[in-house]
């Protein structure tokens, strides 16, 4: 019988560790760490934690042509180096990744007594929350509105 889907199992010790919610747009110029900078003066009372790390490279998936995946390597050196910034909430289980095509959110089991798993349909809340924030932020600051190319969930 078709219709009502069965209930998600409830484990009592979830053997998730980590999951990432994130999608990856076509570089916007204006978002650059300036404007991440400003950005994070909007969320930094939930996310005061910060950190600047090397960018993502795209590994878009395509299916009717070979994969990206491990074609980073061709760098221009012309091109100006990219920031990836993370910030952070105080446990270090909440975090939010920005660069100039990416916008991810990671949440992490911070050590095994740690805080339960909040469960995916809270995260893509969350997630949803957050990205609409970001849009919203975008279009008051002129930085345009991002082109989806790829959405992730691991």
């Amino acid at each position: 019988m078709m219709g009502q889907a069965s209930p998600l199992p409830v484990f009592e010790s979830p053997p998730v560790i980590e999951t990432v919610l994130g999608v990856e747009f076509v570089p916007l110029s204006g978002w650059d760490v300036p404007a991440m900078g400003l950005y994070w003066g909007e969320i930094k009372d939930q996310f005061p934690v910060s950190a600047v790390r090397h960018t993502l490279a795209s590994r878009q998936e395509e299916f009717d042509q070979r994969s990206t995946f491990g074609r980073e390597a061709s760098l221009l050196l012309s091109q100006r180096p990219d920031s990836r910034l993370w910030f952070m909430d105080e446990e270090q289980t909440r975090l939010i990744q920005t660069q100039r095509d990416r916008f991810v959110q990671n949440w992490k089991k911070a050590d095994k007594n740690a805080s339960e798993y909040p469960r995916y349909q809270v995260l893509i809340d969350e997630f949803q929350r957050r990205w609409e924030h970001l849009l919203d932020f975008m279009k008051r600051h002129e930085i345009g509105t991002p082109e989806v190319r790829q959405c992730e969930v691991t």
